[in-house]
C-alpha cells in the first residue's frame, strides 16, 4: 500500500512524500538443477557451490535471470559452443503458503520443447561439445589486403 503526504511550500512549490507498506517478501527455500542430459545434469549439479540462489534469500527476478547467464556461460566454457541460457527453464513454485518459493531449475536438451504440431520429426538429443584442433597463425597479414593469400602460417 502506498500513501502519500503533500506539504505545501513558499512560492508555488510543494514537497510530496511517499510511504509504502510492503508486504512480507517470498525467500528461497528449495532449488533444484536436473537435465534430461546426463552430462549436463552432473555438470550443473557439482557447480551448484557457485549458485546465485541461496535458500532464505529474497526471490528475485533479476537474480534468477543471472543465474540462467551463468550457468549458460559455464556450459559454453566447457565446451558447449552453441549453449544459450535459452535451454534454461525456471519454475519457481510458491505453493508453499508461507511466503517461500522453491525453485525448479531445468536445462532442456536439443530439440526437447520443440512444438509437434509444425510437424517436424526431431528426436531430443544430448548437447554436443566442441573441441579446439588446430591453431594456424598467419604472420605476415596485410589489413590493407586482406584477401592476398597466405604465405607463412605457424601451427600451434
Amino acid at each position: 500500500m502506498v500513501r502519500d503526504t503533500t506539504i505545501k511550500k513558499k512560492n508555488h512549490k510543494a514537497e510530496v512524500i511517499y510511504t509504502l507498506h510492503c508486504n512480507e517478501p517470498y525467500t528461497l527455500h528449495n532449488i533444484q538443477y536436473s537435465s534430461g542430459d546426463s552430462i549436463i545434469n552432473t555438470i550443473i549439479n557439482n557447480d551448484k557451490v557457485n549458485s546465485l540462489f541461496h535458500s532464505g534469500n529474497h526471490y528475485d527476478e533479476d537474480i534468477i535471470e543471472k543465474e540462467r547467464e551463468r550457468i549458460a556461460r559455464g556450459l559454453r566454457n566447457r565446451g558447449y559452443y552453441f549453449f544459450t541460457k535459452n535451454y534454461i527453464t525456471i519454475e519457481p513454485d510458491s505453493a508453499l503458503g508461507s511466503h517461500q518459493v522453491d525453485i525448479y531449475l531445468y536445462v532442456n536438451r536439443l530439440n526437447e520443447n520443440i512444438e509437434h504440431a509444425a510437424n517436424v520429426d526431431l528426436l531430443p538429443e544430448d548437447h554436443h561439445t566442441y573441441h579446439l584442433n588446430n591453431f594456424f597463425v598467419r604472420t605476415d597479414f596485410n589489413p590493407k589486403e586482406p584477401n592476398e593469400a597466405a604465405r607463412d602460417y605457424c601451427s600451434l
